[in-house]
């Protein structure tokens, strides 16, 4: 099957209310794409954002819950969504969580809740449209991972359950990429926004960056933009950081 034309194709993103997901939206919806807005508990604020970007875009907007950390319930909802639309093109993984604390002063729960959404889940929804993406010949994966994976203080967890998503992007990469399917990572670090950037600690925060300031969710948007289009269709297997020079 040919690439379909950008202006018609169909992209789920999961996390689509969070602060990246949002800005995922915003941006895929301004290139034309078609949506499929994926969240487990904030339904209201997903119809709301469907509503707006439908709006502005002039887009076709959908919302579709379901729990990323069970497989059934993935394959399910994304047998739904091929069922009512016909396809899925695009798959902006933006869920996760980020828990925040020294290895040794992490709680069990925190350390299960994270593998299970960050690695787990995003296995669960690559893994459920791989192979519509092989029918179609056609498919484009972006997982939010974070600069964090490469190793930051007090966020062991959270850097070890995105680390695990290398090997699942470079694994598939290789398995899928006869079947024109690309499946890339981009990792940015603080991002504007973020609760840490309106604390106290803003400051002290930025002082880690050499160009003085965080990333911004529309940069993390562009990159992901530009990762889904055709000028990257040779792109697969890679992780592209964007950390403000704090490496």
């Amino acid at each position: 099957m040919a690439s379909p034309a950008e202006k018609n194709r169909l992209a789920l993103v999961t996390g689509s209310t969070g602060l990246l997901g949002r800005a995922i939206c915003h941006r895929l919806a301004r290139e034309g794409f078609d949506l499929c807005l994926g969240y487990a508990r904030s339904g209201e604020a997903a119809e709301q954002l469907a509503e707006e970007l439908a709006a502005s875009s002039g887009v076709t907007c959908s919302t579709l819950g379901f729990d990323v950390t069970s497989a059934k319930d993935v394959q399910a909802a994304v047998g739904q969504l091929v069922e009512s639309r016909g396809r899925v093109d695009v798959l902006v993984a933006a869920h996760g969580v980020a828990p925040l604390a020294l290895l040794r002063f992490t709680r069990e729960d925190d350390i299960q809740n994270a593998f299970r959404i960050n690695a787990e889940g995003t296995v669960h929804c690559v893994s459920a449209v791989l192979p519509v993406m092989q029918r179609q010949n056609w498919g484009r994966i972006v997982i939010l991972s974070s600069a964090a994976a490469e190793g930051r203080t007090g966020q062991a967890v959270y850097a070890a359950s995105k680390s695990a998503l290398r090997g699942l992007i470079q694994s598939a990469a290789r398995e899928y990429a006869a079947y024109g399917v690309t499946l890339n990572s981009v990792a940015p670090a603080v991002v504007e926004g973020n609760p840490a950037t309106q604390s106290d600690q803003r400051e002290k925060l930025l002082s880690d960056y050499p160009l003085g300031r965080f990333v911004t969710p529309d940069e993390v948007a562009a990159a992901t933009a530009f990762l889904v289009s055709d000028e990257a269709a040779t792109m697969t297997g890679q992780n592209l950081i964007i950390d403000g020079g704090r490496f």
